[in-house]
């Protein structure tokens, strides 16, 4: 059985049994739909993980594109407990799900050891091998927000990432992914500046401890590449996201994990103190803020590749305009004059 979020909210309380059925149960089950509606109008990070890992619009997303079409044999591109919560839970055929970390493999396994069958496999491997699952087709692949992350595996390979996908891709693809920050935010939304500065923070001591962060992609980069490799976009979808205080507490606890791989203990010090400070900050404020937004793709692949020459750029503009068409959809890095403005060396 394939979960919802509304599914998944009736079975904790309900179980198997059908609420309709019994007078008595149905003003719970009218509290419960109401309940639905509230949560569903604000999701946020944070909820998912209180939940399950299907239990949000984007994998309600990405069922409702699916339809009545089997799910058949799937891959997922970039799996972690997130995904694969969400993928051993359809009914498919058989699944494979990849990492790129062996004790990300091992941690998987122990965790998902009674749901696995003897078909499905968790492998590692890199998109960057060629000959990495060469041969083998799967009808539905899920890159579930593999773009940003992939920075930490295949450097710079992100630009081929939806070709490298491509051969492995029978039916459809479904790209997860999530909005850059902008650089800048309004002093009129203090939350937001502080999610970004700990952002920034974040991702300063993971540079700092050798690693590499994850790096996000706007919406329209993913449909303009996804046009140059050769796939037809069939439908997108994004949604406004609320930052939990528990979700943002968690960025200041993986800055925080990076510091004893810092050299300088001065520094890490140092990056202690203004972790304490952003921590005493987001305390303070009030939480369950919409900023930024996540999206699903849906796109399917076509056997002559589009040629990329500077007279086709319009028409990759054109297939944009297109998807987003009727959608009030605006990327927030894509209007940085306020933050990078031209001057005359530009």
């Amino acid at each position: 059985m394939e979960y919802t979020l509304a599914q998944k909210l009736r079975n904790l309380i309900f179980g198997d049994e059908d609420p309709t059925s019994d007078p008595n149960s149905l003003p719970k089950y009218d509290a419960v739909q109401r309940n639905i509606e509230l949560i569903k109008a604000n999701w946020c990070k944070g909820l998912v993980n209180e939940l399950s890992g299907h239990c949000c619009h984007i994998f309600d997303a990405i069922e409702k594109t699916q339809g009545n079409q089997p799910w058949g044999t799937v891959l997922d591109a970039g799996t972690g407990s997130h995904s694969l919560d969400w993928v051993a839970a359809l009914k498919t055929d058989r699944w494979i799900a990849v990492t790129g970390d062996s004790g990300m493999q091992h941690q998987l396994e122990e965790e998902f050891e009674e749901k696995i069958r003897e078909e499905d496999k968790i492998i590692v491997g890199n998109w960057k091998d060629s000959s990495f699952l060469q041969g083998q087709v799967f009808d539905v692949v899920l890159a579930d927000y593999l773009l940003g992350s992939i920075d930490g595996f295949a450097p710079y390979f992100q630009d081929r990432l939806f070709e490298r996908l491509k051969p492995h891709v029978g039916k459809r693809l479904y790209i997860t992914g999530a909005e850059p920050f902008p650089d800048k935010v309004p002093s009129s939304n203090p939350q937001g500046s502080l999610i970004v500065e700990i952002a920034k923070t974040r991702d300063a001591c993971i540079l700092l401890a050798g690693e590499r962060p994850y790096r996000e992609y706007p919406l329209e980069w993913v449909l303009r590449y996804l046009t140059r490799a050769g796939y037809h976009i069939e439908g997108v979808s994004f949604f406004e996201t609320t930052f939990s205080k528990s979700f943002v507490e968690t960025q200041i606890e993986v800055a925080e994990s990076k510091l004893r791989k810092i050299k300088s203990r001065d520094l890490a010090n140092t990056m202690q103190s203004h972790l304490n400070s952003l921590r005493d900050k987001m305390r303070s404020l009030n939480w369950g803020i919409r900023f930024s937004h996540d999206y699903v793709v849906a796109a399917t692949p076509i056997e002559k590749m589009v040629p990329v020459k500077e007279k086709e750029l319009q028409h990759e503009d054109q297939v944009i305009a297109e998807s987003l068409k009727g959608t009030d959809y605006v990327s927030p890095v894509q209007a940085q004059a306020e933050v990078f403005p031209i001057d005359e060396y530009s």
